[in-house]
């Protein structure tokens, strides 16, 4: 989870959502970008004015804008106007590791696709691994093998035929 002193040290500084166990958190500052909030949740969120309103874990915070960097967070999107962190101390390759262990899947037989740097890890805890074209040149140099398509199904129908 995100440390909530993160979070309340945003401030007012940024309009945030910040996704909990159960609930999403809406942060802002207008009638206007409330309302483009509450569409893009389907009014499943829930308006707060600060991180201590919020009672239960955080594990991603988004940003209806460009954000480089916040302290003590990973970015993990930024694309279409949207920006998300998770804690820096999340992997995905920790979680895949894990999940492999409880499911008593070898590393041999695991492939993962991904497109940011934030998958680079899963790409170490992976048999194979693939990057999207798109991806920056960081990201494909760390994986096995590049695709251009961004569909999925296609790439593991070819992967499973060779």
């Amino acid at each position: 989870p995100i440390d909530k002193k993160i979070i309340e040290d945003l401030g007012d500084k940024y309009e945030w959502a910040a996704y909990g166990e159960c609930i999403s958190y809406l942060h802002h500052s207008s009638r206007r970008t409330g309302i483009e909030w509450m569409k893009f949740f389907k009014s499943h969120g829930v308006y707060v004015l600060d991180a201590l309103a919020i009672e239960e874990k955080i594990y991603k915070i988004t940003f209806k804008e460009k954000v480089d960097k916040i302290s003590g967070l990973t970015k993990c999107y930024d694309s279409y106007g949207v920006t998300e962190f998770v804690n820096e101390s999340a992997s995905k390759g920790e979680a895949l590791a894990c999940l492999a262990r409880l499911l008593k899947i070898e590393k041999k037989d695991i492939i993962s696709f991904g497109d940011g740097e934030n998958d680079i890890s899963m790409f170490r805890a992976s048999g194979r691994s693939y990057a999207y074209k798109y991806s920056k040149p960081k990201v494909k140099n760390s994986a096995d093998g590049v695709f251009g398509k961004i569909d999925t199904r296609e790439i593991l129908e070819r992967i499973m035929i060779k």
